[in-house]
């Protein structure tokens, strides 16, 4: 049977996938309930839903296995509606110990991304806010594909010099294969005594 690859804008009907392939991402169960974990992915992704001007979904036989959100800073406007958006998903998570101890964890990594984005001494006029892909679509040309739509965008709206954070728990090497430059790495240890590196890398458009 030939699978069929597609390739639409964001919809709200893509939450469960996203926040499903969040949490397993970034191992949200290793450190919280169940529950925290369920919770922890729906702020996050309501907060990068806030910060993008640009989405591309990639779709298997109709089914989201990958999405990528880009923000022009340029073009960019913080909508009412998203922010309120963020602020309902957030209150459940601070109604509970185990959730403030996500907010407090994730806290500290978003510090860790502004200190790198501040130590790179780099302006930048855009971002890949967001990016991920199913483990199972790797290799196949799907994440280049949603990326390139990305830097098109990008491009096409005056965009000249982009930045992106990642880490080790993720596909880095993808970003280098494209010919990204890492500007910035830092460490982290998470309360169960694991740990990871942070990178911020850069890329130019045209």
């Amino acid at each position: 049977m030939n699978q069929q690859i597609t390739f639409r804008e964001y919809k709200k009907e893509d939450n469960k996938f996203l926040e499903d392939i969040i949490r397993k991402t970034w191992k949200y169960d290793n450190y919280f309930s169940s529950k925290t974990a369920k919770r922890t992915a729906k702020v996050y992704l309501a907060s990068c839903l806030l910060e993008k001007t640009f989405t591309q979904v990639a779709l298997l036989n109709n089914e989201p296995v990958g999405i990528i959100m880009a923000k022009n800073n340029k073009s960019y406007k913080k909508s009412f509606k998203l922010k309120l958006n963020l602020i309902i998903k957030s209150v459940p998570i601070l109604l509970c110990s185990d959730g403030r101890r996500s907010v407090k964890l994730y806290s500290k990594i978003d510090e860790l991304d502004e200190d790198l984005l501040k130590n790179s001494r780099t302006e930048f006029d855009s971002e890949i806010v967001f990016f991920v892909l199913d483990k199972k679509c790797r290799s196949q040309g799907i994440g280049k594909e949603l990326f390139n739509k990305a830097r098109n965008y990008l491009e096409n709206s005056g965009a000249k010099h982009f930045y992106l954070f990642t880490d080790t728990t993720c596909n880095f090497g993808f970003y280098e294969h494209l010919g990204l430059k890492r500007i910035g790495e830092k460490n982290f240890h998470f309360p169960n005594n694991e740990s990871a590196s942070f990178y911020i890398y850069e890329g130019n458009i045209g």
